[in-house]
């Protein structure tokens, strides 16, 4: 898949992110064992910028709202490698990323909450991203 977003967006420096997911405890092995799976996505959130799986680009951002506590006061959050490639802005109930403009058939590979300076990408494709590390700390 990779190399596929590359062929196809080739003008693109950097196809490929490295993101963060908050999470709760319970999923975490289905996560390491299968990896995200759209089915789950925003069952615990909403879906501002389409129904997809939602990465962060700063590790601050999940905490709030995504990092939920276990018994143990311990919050969890994957490292992710995500091939983001060519993305645009999402809006509300998107289920694929919006069509190119000019194009009746290509579509965007991600949608972003904001195209200059995103704060999180959202992916409809679930091989499209890798969780690299498990993250587990307490806040003080």
């Amino acid at each position: 898949m990779k190399k596929q977003i590359e062929r196809k967006n080739p003008q693109l420096e950097n196809n490929e992110r490295v993101l963060y997911h908050g999470t709760r405890s319970e999923v975490i092995d289905a996560i390491t064992k299968i990896g995200f799976n759209r089915s789950y996505a925003n069952t615990g959130v909403g879906a501002d910028y389409g129904k997809g799986c939602y990465f962060a680009v700063n590790a601050k951002l999940p905490l709030a709202q995504h990092c939920v506590k276990d018994s143990d006061n311990k919050q969890w959050m994957f490292q992710v490698r995500v091939l983001v490639g060519e993305y645009t802005e999402g809006e509300k109930d998107l289920l694929v990323p919006p069509l190119k403009q000019g194009s009746d058939s290509e579509r965007y590979d991600s949608i972003a909450t904001n195209v200059t300076n995103p704060a999180y990408f959202v992916t409809f494709l679930d091989f499209t991203a890798y969780p690299e590390y498990i993250i587990v700390f307490k806040q003080k």
